[in-house]
């Protein structure tokens, strides 16, 4: 479907620590089939050759602009580009990754087909160690998610799940809303109040946007910081869905099945009451679509947490997180 209008979509990339892979994000950004773009650099205090490529790019195409900024980490610096962000909708890209070239005509397209605040594609893992295969092409099966169905959509990783950078959004959607600062894994934190805000969202299966994967990476650093934070937002999203959907079920076994993975890792880390109750709830709502594994790790956890510890640290190999 061509495109009858012609927003000003702004494209947020956050830089920090990627020289090898800057030049690649921005190229395909640059490459875009829908051309009316805003692309926000962010230079989030970089210590490399980054800040010189940024400026680089940004005297080669007037439709880059470049902040540079103390080191926040990448949730600051999505913020920042929120802030600077003067376009229409509002699309992200990691500068280690790059896209398709009809990423953003797609999105575009979709959304304005479906009359969604929200478009999503799919993805294509692509590894620094193996040489990349082109993606098969793809049948575009098209689905709208709408309400709770939306959703619970955000509990798997089969369709859209919550990551911030294979969307397109209406730039209102972030008017009362932003990354969480200081924590790693911040799409937990703001995927599911926008998605909740938008009521609907339209899915394409086309893996149109390329996830590099990765050592040094957030999702690829075994440290203590990572679980901490993926706990918390777990948790906080558990309390906001719980109060708008009691029934979903399907809230509870995530919830239930992240609280006993990442207990175990951070077992030096006191469990509250509170916690530990929250965990127990949500174990009672879920138990008739738990798996019996989880079932099993419950059982276990709920006896002793001690002994839980003990058994998931030697069928999980948690001895690397010691010195973390």
């Amino acid at each position: 479907m061509q495109n009858t209008n012609n927003e000003l979509v702004s494209v947020i990339v956050p830089v920090y620590k990627v020289e090898p892979y800057l030049d690649r994000c921005v190229a395909s950004i640059l490459a875009q089939t829908y051309p009316n773009l805003e692309v926000i650099l962010v230079d989030d205090g970089s210590p490399d050759n980054c800040p010189a490529l940024c400026d680089a790019w940004a005297q080669r195409d007037a439709r880059i602009r470049v902040i540079h900024k103390k080191n926040g980490g990448q949730s600051d610096a999505r913020n920042v580009g929120l802030d600077a962000a003067s376009g229409a909708y509002i699309s992200f890209v990691d500068s280690d990754d790059y896209i398709a070239e009809n990423f953003i005509e797609t999105l575009y397209d979709l959304l304005h087909e479906y009359h969604t605040d929200i478009s999503a594609v799919h993805w294509k893992l692509v590894y620094a160690d193996a040489p990349e295969v082109p993606a098969p092409p793809s049948s575009r099966n098209v689905t709208l998610f709408q309400g709770a169905d939306a959703i619970r959509e955000l509990f798997t990783e089969d369709t859209y799940a919550c990551y911030a950078w294979n969307k397109l959004c209406k730039r209102e959607l972030f008017d009362t809303i932003r990354f969480p600062v200081g924590r790693v894994m911040e799409d937990l934190g703001i995927a599911y109040k926008i998605l909740f805000d938008a009521g609907q969202i339209v899915y394409s299966d086309e893996p149109l946007y390329y996830y590099y994967q990765r050592d040094g990476s957030t999702l690829h650093t075994d440290c203590i910081k990572f679980f901490q934070d993926r706990l918390a937002m777990v948790t906080e999203r558990y309390l906001f869905l719980e109060k708008r959907y009691p029934n979903m079920l399907e809230n509870d076994a995530y919830f239930v099945d992240m609280a006993l993975n990442d207990y175990p890792i951070l077992y030096r880390s006191a469990l509250d009451p509170e916690s530990d109750q929250l965990i127990r709830h949500a174990y009672q709502k879920s138990r008739s679509i738990l798996s019996f594994y989880n079932k099993m790790r419950f059982a276990f956890f709920s006896r002793s947490k001690a002994l839980y510890y003990f058994i998931e640290r030697r069928n999980c190999n948690l001895a690397r997180y010691d010195n973390c």
